[in-house]
């Protein structure tokens, strides 16, 4: 992995939107088979959602066979996710590291696919980092009394969770995320659910998908 400013003839295969962090940095570029290919990160913006699922799916992850039992295989594959803030750092919940911020160009050094989507009512960016740093404290688990009680409770399909934040000190991926966006727009996001999966993301209709575009920057 690595950076590279933005060259004339990438700028005309990626065309920044109107609004965006592009501006402000520079393009993240992935060597692919022996050629370079750049990110259109012109196009991400804070708040926005990193989904990721493994280049072959692994028949035992405990994510992915939870959420076999509430979507199809197709979207059971989305097993994690992170959200994104003005500085292109990516901030998730994970296993051991509980919750974690990196660049979105470590990320996106690792094997995987991955797909972005933006909520409809986009954190403002003073709200995003305080939200992001209330719940940067909390430890990840999902043995927890309440993540074990809210993830049976969305398998019998029961309605609302009276408190929809998590309120013991622990997180995983989705709820970190859920938790952030909640807070940081005031905004009900998942509110019908007890609990919220990575794979909600790719199809709750509060979340749009952003087209990510891998324009070759070198033959």
């Amino acid at each position: 992995m690595i950076e590279t400013p933005i060259n004339r003839a990438q700028a005309a295969q990626c065309r920044p939107s109107p609004g965006s962090l592009g501006a402000l940095f520079t393009l993240c570029a992935v060597s692919f088979e022996g050629r370079t290919f750049s990110l259109n990160v012109a196009d991400i913006r804070a708040g926005d959602v990193i989904i990721q699922s493994r280049p072959s799916i692994d028949q035992l992850n405990p994510v992915y066979r939870y959420q076999r039992l509430l979507f199809g295989a197709d979207v059971a594959r989305w097993t994690h996710c992170g959200i994104i803030d003005e500085n292109l750092t990516v901030w998730d919940a994970m296993p051991g590291a509980h919750v974690r911020s990196r660049p979105l160009r470590v990320l996106l050094s690792e094997s995987h696919r991955l797909k972005i989507v933006r909520p409809v009512i986009p954190p403002a960016p003073v709200g995003l980092r305080t939200s992001l740093l209330q719940f940067s404290n909390h430890q990840y688990s999902v043995f927890s009394v309440e993540t074990v009680g809210r993830l049976g409770a969305r398998l019998a399909r029961a309605g609302p969770w009276p408190n929809p934040a998590t309120n013991d000190g622990t997180v995983m991926c989705s709820l970190f995320v859920s938790d952030v966006l909640r807070r940081s727009t005031r905004h009900g996001f998942f509110r019908q659910l007890p609990i919220a999966v990575p794979a909600d993301f790719a199809t709750d209709a509060d979340f749009t998908d952003v087209p990510l575009h891998w324009c070759a920057a070198e033959p």
